[in-house]
């Protein structure tokens, strides 16, 4: 190698003298060369000694002390990835992500597990930001697929491989291109291909419908096209010979290679087409995922891509010549690089060998060949400002008049106005200084001296804020420290890399090392902190940087063989001949001299360590001779048994022991004497405080210096509280069993495998069985499953039941983890050959992971509580209905009142065959409909009052069907079959008759076109246990009546609702929905039941079941004799309607009374309190504002006890007779009132007065 430092040195500084390389320096030289190869051998052990240097030779040898290790976890951490707000709340919302999982290895698969490179990508990204995917494995077509993400996201919200398309874009949110994987040329073994130049005139394999194939044709046009359907059938073919390579996708080629046993090919070498890139698609709701992925795949490093890649590809050879320009660079980084061509470099033109400016005036070094292979990888320049010392590069810097600086060491200065990549280069820190200076150690032995230091080196730094002690001198260069040394400075402070290449260029030999500092130069590449983007650009470029390459910048620079044209062999034979005897002598006189001493030394420390082991054993330790006799033990055994050393030497078990215990122990000495090897048992011994210790001994045999067994050394181990917590442990298992065998709901444990391990006894009690049997045993056959029924080896539980979700639950739970709780699954049951549906809750999750996952399953079949919830809500409905129902039936009675009353007046007053008679008839007509219609409201509300009497059905029976035969066409045929004569049912009559004519209409209104037939039937039936499971009846005798039509019938959905009330399918005007209502309130206030079997186009049949009676059953009714009243009565007549007064007031005065009426119950108490004796009766209505009817009558008999009065009510409050009777009040009058209920209930009232004033 040439000198060519040395004269640019002599041109740059007036203090350095040049020599003339002659003969006569020989001596000089030969100095030199030995001063370098310790100072370097020194700087090898200081990287030794900090890890710089790996402990594999080859290893050190290849890379170099320099490499730069690629991390494996270079993430940025999340704190340092600036996430939105938007994007923080899309997070907190704990979204679960569905990701399609496609047949795409190495990228995605579904078999046997998921897994991929993508896969790694969304589990570490989710992993890291806390949300949580679910990945959905269905066979599903791409185009399917891709139209449920754009259109309605019912399966998936994320594709982990998408090529954007603008249309695509328009309903898919897309990440950057996240992998970067190389179109690559594979071969057969036996082929060299090292280009696309190879391959023409060639057969090459292509997937149909490929963009790279039209690339191919258009660059390469003599390569001849050999289009297959798949990566399969592509690398088939060249292993076959049919075509000579295959261009494809590095990672799919060698996945296949290896996993379709091809071991005839290979990837022979890159292609000039670039990468296949993949991009992430998201739903286009879910912005904010698609804009964190893209954040966290911009944070991940070469490396972390690299280490991704690696995992699923083999790139073994590949590095360098296929891989080692992928810089994964996202579209934010090459757009940046696209708009800043040039990059201003700073370098340091005094820094050899880093970075210096050559003879040539051009800049030279490590840093600048990182440079340059960086600058090749970019596809960007750097333009090098030169000649600037390293201080006036970091002013540069700091006021952006460049953009970079090659070779910086991190500060907390620096930090403020650069950003960093890693570090590249490493190099202690020492201390240098002339040859007589003594070995100083260490920083402190420079305490109060003047010392050398590179002015703005992050050592300069360093030691001006730590040591402020040491007198630092800057100077701008090495060269400039080196003069001063033993002058002007007594040490200099560096690297031993600069020093190193310093004395060997220059032949400066009176430098030794003196001493080491704890710091080091840790060289990174550093930009201006406003271009962060940059930095991160680099820090991939120089992840980029393969070993191969590293280690050869470093050998060109460091490991070198420096040649002047002069033959040095014989100088270096004899010096290396004369230091070996001297290093040799100087040993050999050490060794002979500290021998003995060190001989001695060493038993001796032997024993005291071999002691102070024995000591520290916290266990109590013992040994014996042969004889039995103990010969030595530690403090612990003491303390175990409770006797000293002094007084246990030379005695035996026998003397320590029971005799029983004692024999034991000898005997068991006595075979492990014989035998030899080792002995452990169990025993109980009594300490030296009395207690009673459950130990494991542990015994072996020792021998002496011949081989001879001499004796015996043991050990014990107190295990008293290992045999409780076992004991514990053991008691803890048995409660946990009686509660898992007494919980009512059936507990299952599942294996990965779906099998049945253990089940509780509610799970054998539920399939009938005493005794868990394991083989074959499925969870479908607990639950009595239909599919199991059918196979019972198709449904697993977990595989083969898609859309179960007990399936679905247990699957999730295996694959994430996740508990469950009270998932509710419906699922059919084959019982007697009869399919029925049944509801489970099921909870699952984890108990063990670990060696393989065990899954607990509790199933609590609710079927009967379904059920009973659905009749509740039937039920709370029509009471619901039914309270609304009697509101409204007051409201109706107050207005029917006056009508039906001044139509009776109007009827009374009117000429016998006048027009106006006829329509005040109709009015009067019309308002007892409506009234009849409030009487079906209330009897469906059950707020209507009816008279209960033994009443013969067949006799109601035929009385509708004589009126309904008047009434209905006769083109309507009737059949009748009437069985039971004297049946007996306790009712009202009335309601019995509404029942039949109700059923009896609604069959005629189901005839189409009124033709038809209807069937009344009627006899006894006596349920059984087993027969019509679904008729609701108690035992005993039911009168069964059957009314059946050979119409329309009736659909499921109307089944279902047609007992609701106001529920209709006539036109409107044409019913009121409350016929059905009707007769299903009545049939169940009887204790009967009522059944509906109808198909659509098949007519239906009405069974009404109501229990009998006997006929001679004793019934007392009292009657109330009847008088009629002639005398007349002073009346107080109290209503809120002025309208029902004006009536009522008519009503009584035309029967001769007086009345005084009043529109407010205030008024009305005011009024009989200013005269009590001037009235004979109070009427009263109930519901009034301010004062109720029956507050009123508390009023007024707290004046007038004896006072008869008459409530009136529309059914809206709850008054039953015996409330009133209660309260006083002698009458009821149910609204509306007409004149003859008027009559009758003043009768009765006065009358009972009257005997009450006889009596």
């Amino acid at each position: 190698m040439s000198w060519p430092l040395k004269a640019y040195y002599h041109r740059r500084t007036q203090d350095f003298i040049s020599f003339p390389f002659k003969l006569k320096d020989l001596k000089k030289y030969a100095i030199t060369r030995i001063a370098v190869f310790i100072i370097t051998f020194l700087l090898a052990l200081t990287y030794i000694e900090e890890g710089f240097c790996t402990q594999n030779t080859k290893q050190f040898n290849e890379k170099g002390p320099f490499h730069h290790a690629i991390s494996n976890d270079t993430i940025r951490p999340l704190n340092d990835i600036d996430i939105s707000e938007i994007e923080r709340q899309w997070l907190e919302q704990k979204h679960v992500v569905r990701v399609r999982i496609a047949k795409n290895p190495p990228y995605h698969n579904r078999h046997p597990v998921v897994s991929g490179i993508c896969v790694d990508y969304i589990q570490k990204a989710a992993e890291d930001f806390g949300f949580r995917i679910e990945f959905n494995t269905e066979d599903i077509q791409w185009r399917t697929a891709l139209n449920d993400i754009i259109n309605s996201n019912k399966h998936y919200d994320l594709f982990l491989t998408i090529r954007r398309t603008p249309e695509r874009e328009k309903h898919i949110s897309f990440t950057d291109d996240y992998i970067f994987v190389p179109w690559v040329i594979a071969s057969k073994e036996d082929d060299m291909i090292r280009s696309m130049d190879d391959l023409n005139n060639q057969k090459v394999a292509l997937i149909k419908g490929f963009a790279i194939n039209e690339k191919i044709k258009e660059r390469f046009p003599g390569v001849i096209h050999f289009e297959v359907d798949s990566d399969a059938d592509a690398l088939e073919a060249v292993a076959t010979s049919k075509a000579k390579a295959y261009i494809g996708d590095l990672a799919v080629i060698n996945y296949l290679i290896k996993h379709m046993g091809l071991h005839n090919l290979k990837i022979s070498s890159g292609t000039p087409f670039g990468n296949h890139n993949q991009a992430m698609g998201i739903r286009k709701d879910w912005t904010a995922l698609a804009s964190i992925l893209n954040k966290y795949v911009n944070a991940m490093s070469m490396a972390d891509h690299l280490a991704i890649l690696d995992k699923w590809v083999d790139t073994s050879g590949l590095k360098t010549s296929v891989l080692k320009d992928n810089l994964f660079l996202t579209k934010q980084e090459r757009q940046w690089l696209k708009a800043h061509p040039v990059i201003r470099v700073g370098s340091d033109p005094f820094w050899a060998p880093i970075e210096f400016v050559d003879e040539d005036g051009q800049a030279n070094g490590m840093a600048i060949d990182y440079l340059k292979t960086i600058e090749r990888k970019l596809g960007i320049h750097f333009e090098i400002t030169k000649g600037q010392p390293f201080y006036k590069l970091l002013e540069m810097a700091e006021k952006k008049s460049i953009d970079m600086l090659l070779s910086v060491a991190q500060t907390p200065e620096r930090r403020k106005y650069l950003s960093f990549t890693s570090s590249y280069i490493s190099s202690p820190i020492v201390i240098f200084s002339r040859p007589d200076m003594p070995y100083v150690g260490n920083l402190g032995g420079l305490y109060g001296k003047k010392i050398a230091v590179i002015q703005g080196a992050s050592i300069h730094e360093i030691l001006d804020s730590q040591h402020p002690q040491i007198k630092l001198v800057p100077v701008s260069d090495i060269h400039k420290a080196l003069s001063m040394l033993g002058k002007d400075v007594v040490a200099y402070i560096g690297s031993p890399i600069i020093m190193s290449y310093y004395i060997m260029v220059y032949g400066d030999s009176m430098v030794k090392v003196v001493g080491n500092t704890p710091y080091s130069y840790r060289l990174a590449l550093a930009t201006r902190n406003d271009w962060p983007i940059f930095s991160g650009i680099l820090q991939k470029a120089l992840d980029s940087i393969s070993a191969q390459e590293q280690s050869a910048i470093y050998q060109k620079w460091i490991s070198v063989t420096y040649e002047h044209g002069f033959d040095y062999s014989l100088i270096w034979k004899i010096g290396g001949i004369a230091a070996v005897v001297v290093v040799l002598f100087i040993v050999w006189n050490r060794r002979l001299k500290f021998e003995v001493k060190k001989q001695t030394s060493t038993i001796k420390a032997g024993e005291a360590f071999l002691n102070d082991l024995l000591e520290a054993i916290p266990h109590p330790v013992f040994y014996k001779d042969k004889n039995g006799a103990y010969i030595g033990f530690n403090k612990a055994f003491e303390q175990f048994v409770g006797l000293k050393k002094e007084n246990m030497v030379g005695k035996s078990v026998y003397d320590v022991h029971p005799p029983e215990r004692a024999n034991v122990y000898r005997t068991k000495d006595l075979d492990l004497l014989e035998g030899g090897g080792q002995q452990q048992y169990e025993c109980q011994i009594q300490t030296a405080d009395g207690e009673k210790r459950d130990t494991l001994i542990i015994k072996a045999t020792f021998s002496d210096s011949s081989g001879a067994v001499s004796g015996i050394i043991g050990s014990i181990l107190d295990i008293t509280e290992i045999k409780r917590t076992q004991d514990s442990l053991r008691k803890s298992e048995e409660r946990l069993q009686i509660i898992f065998n007494s919980t009512p709901v059936i507990m299952v444990l599942l294996n990965e495998n779906r099998d049945v391990i253990q089940i509780n006894q509610s799970g054998l009690n539920a399939i009938g069985k005493s005794v868990y049997e394991p083989e074959g045993f499925r969870l479908g056959h607990i639950l009595d499953c239909s599919v199991w029924a059918q196979d019972p080896k198709g449904c697993d539980c977990g595989n083969m039941c898609n859309g179960c979700p007990i399936c679905e639950t247990i699957q999730k739970t295996f694959r994430s983890g996740q508990s469950f709780e009270s998932v509710e699954a419906t699922y059919k049951q084959k019982h007697a050959n009869k399919l029925t549906e049944r509801t489970v809750m099921v909870s699952t999750s984890l108990i063990r992971e670990t060696p393989s996952k065990i899954l607990l399953i509790t199933i609590d079949d609710v079927t009967e509580v379904k059920n009973m919830e659905v009749q509740l809500l039937q039920a709370q409905k029509l009471e619901a209905i039914g309270n609304l129902a009697g509101g409204i039936a007051h409201d109706f009675n107050n207005i029917l009142t006056p009508i039906i009353g001044m139509a009776e007046i109007l009827m009374e007053d009117l000429p016998k065959d006048s027009e106006a008679k006829n329509f005040a008839e109709n009015i009067f007509i019309a308002g007892k409909r409506g009234s009849d219609l409030v009487k079906q409201i209330l009897t469906f509300s059950r707020q209507d009052k009816h008279r209960i009497t033994p009443v013969k059905i067949s006799s109601v029976i035929k009385e509708v069907m004589a009126l309904c035969r008047k009434t209905i066409p006769s083109n309507v045929a009737f059949s009748e079959a009437i069985q039971l004569e004297d049946g007996f049912v306790l009712a009202d009559p009335t309601q019995i008759h509404q029942i039949v004519m109700n059923l009896i209409t609604n069959a005629y209104h189901a005839l189409q076109e009124e033709v038809g037939e209807i069937s009344v039937q009627l006899l006894k039936y006596c349920p059984t246990p087993g027969t019509l499971p679904d008729i609701d009846l108690k035992p005993g005798a039911y009168a069964e009546l059957t009314v059946g039509d050979t119409g329309c019938g009736i659909d499921s959905a109307t089944m279902e609702k047609m007992f609701e009330p106001y529920f209709t399918t006539k036109d409107q005007g044409k019913g009121t929905g409350l016929g059905l209502a009707v007769v299903y309130g009545i049939v169940k206030k009887y204790d009967g039941d009522i059944q509906v079997y109808s198909k659509p186009g098949h007519g239906t049949t009405f069974k009404v079941y109501l229990p009998l009676t006997e006929a001679d059953t004793e019934w007392v009714i009292t009657k109330e004799d009847e008088q009629i009243i002639t005398e007349k009565k002073r009346i107080l007549l109290v209503d809120d309607e002025e309208s029902i007064v004006i009536l009522e007031s008519k009503m009584l005065e035309r029967l001769g009374h007086q009345v005084v009426s009043r529109t407010s119950s205030v008024q009305a108490l005011e009024t009989f309190n200013s005269a009590p004796e001037a009235f004979d009766l109070v009427i009263t209505d109930m519901a009034m504002p301010a004062m109720r009817g029956d507050q009123l009558a508390r009023n007024i008999l707290s004046v007038k006890p004896e006072l008869p009065i008459i409530l009136c009510t529309g059914f809206k409050e709850p008054m039953t007779e015996k409330m009133a009777s209660d309260i006083g009040i002698k009458g009821l009058l149910t609204k509306p009132v007409l004149k003859t209920d008027m009559v009758k209930i003043i009768n009765e009232v006065l009358s009972k007065k009257k005997r009450l004033l006889q009596a």
